[in-house]
């Protein structure tokens, strides 16, 4: 188990934000647990209340002319969250480079017991040029927790090598209720379609962990090929990846148990 950092009373110092979530009915699918692409959406939503409250939210951004962009995401799951079930989940900042931001979550039921731990990176892209910035200036709030949610470094994901020999194994045609606020496709989106093209292509059971890698935006009326392969170089692993005009838009990279 991976311990979540205690928080203290100094503006200097690492702070955490706990979000408390009653998954309802409509957060789960027929098996009663919340769905893959709806835990993607309850991180979103505490990553983006929590940088809201430290002063570097998508408002505060957007007065710099930038907004925040998911780069990778990767969730190691014990217990995906049930029907009826509070979840705590914890986030805050972690390290920062030239490029990335880093933010850990970990999820607790009510009784202390965990259910998933996960960390992440984010980039500061400039609107016009869509182009990420150094975003290091956050850090003036606050001084980044120095480690992971997760006991390795993330990286990203990369498409399969022989894809441009292959046929698709389905088609997502961008719709505008799959948009966000800065009107691409939200990357929780990426998560759904992806689970969905595993489940059709066979791949059941208990999903033990979810890696997702997003390269490029998509807009209204793209139509992305979803390839779904096993993933280079991890065992046991399937991957879906996203093509859109012979450009990567977005890798998803799963593990799933038997639920027997």
């Amino acid at each position: 188990m991976y311990l979540v950092p205690e928080a203290t009373n100094s503006n200097r110092t690492m702070p955490n934000y706990t979000l408390t979530k009653h998954i309802q009915p409509y957060d789960c699918g027929p098996q009663h647990v919340i769905l893959g692409h709806t835990l993607t959406g309850l991180l979103q939503e505490a990553a983006s209340n929590h940088a809201d409250q430290l002063g570097f939210g998508m408002t505060d951004l957007a007065h710099t002319g930038s907004l925040w962009a998911l780069s990778v995401l990767y969730i190691e799951i014990d217990r995906m969250p049930a029907q009826g079930m509070d979840v705590k989940l914890t986030t805050c900042p972690s390290v920062l480079s030239r490029l990335r931001a880093g933010r850990e979550f970990w999820g607790h039921s009510k009784d202390g017991a965990q259910l998933f731990r996960a960390s992440s990176d984010w980039m500061v892209v400039d609107k016009k040029t869509r182009r990420a910035v150094d975003p290091r200036f956050i850090a003036t709030r606050y001084t980044p927790h120095e480690e992971r949610a997760l006991p390795f470094q993330l990286k990203r994901l990369k498409p399969h090598a022989d894809l441009h020999s292959m046929q698709p194994d389905a088609l997502f045609r961008v719709g505008q209720s799959s948009l966000d606020i800065n009107g691409h496709v939200n990357n929780t989106e990426y998560t759904r379609v992806s689970l969905d093209a595993m489940y059709e292509a066979g791949f059941r059971g208990n999903l033990q962990a979810l890696w997702m890698t997003f390269h490029h935006e998509s807009f209204p009326g793209d139509v992305i090929e979803l390839f779904t392969t096993p993933a280079p170089d991890e065992n046991g692993r399937v991957q879906v990846t996203g093509i859109c005009r012979d450009t990567p838009i977005f890798c998803a990279s799963c593990v799933f148990t038997s639920t027997t």
